[in-house]
């Protein structure tokens, strides 16, 4: 729950079908827009690449508006793979706005770097383990 007026323009947005998705909104408004995004209410959410991360908000069509530094390969995998709901879409589409041919083709081409865990395990998270 927000103090948020009605007149608030997030709020507005809401009531106009489009919301605004970042981690420093309050959580009470990004669950509001995650179910009302489930629910078909919301055609339109911009967002920054948080929305990528573990969220479950599958759309048919993402659109990068412009190129930064900070956008990886991963991150747009990560973000472009929310294209095309499983069970609704037989197809997803990702747009690009104010981005080099080039750099297109790395986002898209380059290989993901191989991932490796080595969990430390000491004598503590052992008897942790054994415990549960």
């Amino acid at each position: 729950k927000t103090d948020w007026k009605t007149s608030h323009p997030l709020i507005k947005g809401l009531a106009r079908g489009i919301a605004a998705y970042h981690r420093n909104l309050p959580k009470a408004y990004r669950d509001l827009v995650e179910s009302l995004f489930r629910a078909s209410v919301l055609p339109l959410v911009i967002s920054t690449s948080v929305l990528s991360l573990g969220i479950n908000m599958p759309c048919k069509t993402v659109v990068f508006l412009r190129d930064s530094p900070h956008l990886t390969p991963l991150d747009y995998r990560q973000m472009s793979y929310r294209a095309g709901r499983r069970g609704f879409d037989t197809i997803g589409s990702t747009v690009f706005f104010s981005f080099s041919k080039h750099r297109i083709q790395e986002l898209v081409y380059s290989p993901l770097h191989q991932l490796e865990s080595s969990p430390l395990l000491d004598v503590v998270m052992l008897l942790k383990v054994l415990i549960l």
